[in-house]
């Protein structure tokens, strides 16, 4: 037969004994069964003790100032932070190992999630998709202060000119020399045809904070359109907004590096399963 795991042992003695045990100077447990041949360990130390033996304490905060706040209240010279790069969360490990003197227990932990601003939602959710032209009239007027350039007034005058144009019927574009799209159109007046023109900024600069409380960072968008049977739909493509992301969380790394004087790892801190577990 196959030698038990210490652990099994140890719990099973405990089962028989039926005692309270001490762990170290401070821990007291028990260990009981659960009724269905298994058993569990319970710590006494709410029952036993003023206040806990150590901090056990995990925190999710979503705001840089607040995770560098709490960092530097708990830290001490063997605390550590890492980087999660693919979700770009930060995990603050306050009572990590003793480099070459002793293990602890990593039971106190910060994480830091980011939330995104409002603006880069709804630029990034709008990015590719195509809308109506009224629509997409209303989304830019909408969403005029997040736009550096052109300026509030073409804007609100490109917005307006859309509106304005819901019942011709679009022909052709073609891209001007000053970067402008001129839509050609015909419209029914008195019962006569007449062509027009419309002209619209190819592109827009945005300035958009990444995340909440961030500093903005400058952003082309691209306008794309689609005529079909008289019909426009007009849409935006972000150009790069991967890089502006990534850009922005090396930036919070290296200010939260900066400001609690850890430096910030890249990498996840790996969970490690119960060690009573081989019992139940």
């Amino acid at each position: 037969m196959r030698d038990k795991p210490d652990t099994t042992v140890l719990i099973e003695a405990g089962m028989q004994l039926g005692q309270i045990r001490q762990l170290g100077q401070h821990e007291a447990f028990v260990v009981l069964p659960t009724g269905d041949g298994g058993a569990r360990v319970e710590s006494l130390a709410p029952l036993r003790l003023e206040q806990p033996p150590r901090v056990r304490q995990g925190l999710t905060l979503h705001e840089v100032h607040s995770f560098i706040a709490y960092v530097n209240e708990f830290k001490d010279h063997s605390s550590r932070i890492f980087a999660d790069i693919a979700e770009r969360d930060l995990e603050a490990v306050l009572d990590y190992h003793i480099s070459g003197v002793e293990p602890r227990w990593c039971e106190h932990r910060a994480v830091l999630t980011l939330q995104h601003s409002e603006s880069w939602k709804r630029w990034t959710a709008a990015s590719g998709r195509a809308m109506a032209q009224i629509v997409f009239a209303q989304f830019i007027e909408d969403n005029l202060l997040d736009v550096a350039w052109p300026s509030g007034a073409e804007i609100i005058e490109v917005s307006r000119s859309l509106e304005a144009k819901m019942n011709v019927s679009f022909a052709s574009a073609v891209r001007l020399d000053n970067g402008e799209q001129q839509f050609t159109y015909e419209e029914q007046i008195s019962g006569t045809a007449a062509r027009g023109t419309l002209k619209v900024p190819d592109r827009f600069t945005l300035g958009l904070p990444v995340f909440q409380g961030g500093e903005k960072y400058a952003l082309e968008a691209r306008l794309r359109y689609r005529i079909k049977d008289g019909g426009l739909a007009m849409w935006v493509d972000l150009v790069r907004s991967d890089l502006v992301l990534e850009d922005a969380f090396t930036r919070i790394r290296a200010e939260v590096a900066e400001k609690t004087s850890i430096e910030v790892l890249a990498g996840l801190l790996a969970e490690w399963p119960d060690p009573t577990a081989a019992a139940k």
